[in-house]
């Protein structure tokens, strides 16, 4: 009895492209969608309802990262770059607790990057300004 409905179902659906092509309308065939199976739930009724899951995102992680994205170019400029890195650290790693994780750890990781460098570039001036022979190459120049 299946095979009969699948023979008539293809039958119909021969005679229906026959018909569109004799009316000018020809319509190339499509290919079978695949969906995804959603998660149904029957209700109190016998009826079925669809539950739809939207993607989780995590605006905390976005903002942080994107902070400390920027505060890796700007760091050079006093108090306000380092305002925008420390607001990159703060949000990064508040987001951290929150799900999906991955910008958050990534911010967290650039705003860490970022510290590591600018305290290198402190250390590296502060030895640079201490040293003995950097002043008198300074005096030289002075006087020149």
């Amino acid at each position: 009895m299946e095979d009969m409905n699948n023979n008539e179902n293809r039958f119909s659906q021969s005679q229906q492209q026959i018909h569109n092509q004799q009316q000018g309308q020809t319509r190339p065939p499509q290919a079978p969608q695949q969906q995804r199976p959603r998660p149904q739930v029957q209700n109190q009724q016998g009826m079925q309802s669809v539950l739809v899951q939207q993607q989780q995102t995590n605006g905390l992680g976005i903002a942080g990262f994107v902070l400390s994205l920027v505060a890796l170019f700007v760091s050079w400029i006093p108090f306000f770059g380092w305002l925008v890195w420390l607001l990159g650290l703060v949000l990064s790693a508040i987001a951290i607790v929150k799900k999906p994780r991955g910008l958050a750890i990534a911010g967290l990781v650039i705003a860490i990057v970022n510290l590591v460098l600018f305290l290198s570039i402190i250390v590296l001036a502060f030895n640079l300004s201490s040293n003995p022979e950097l002043n008198e190459l300074k005096n030289y120049l002075d006087t020149i």
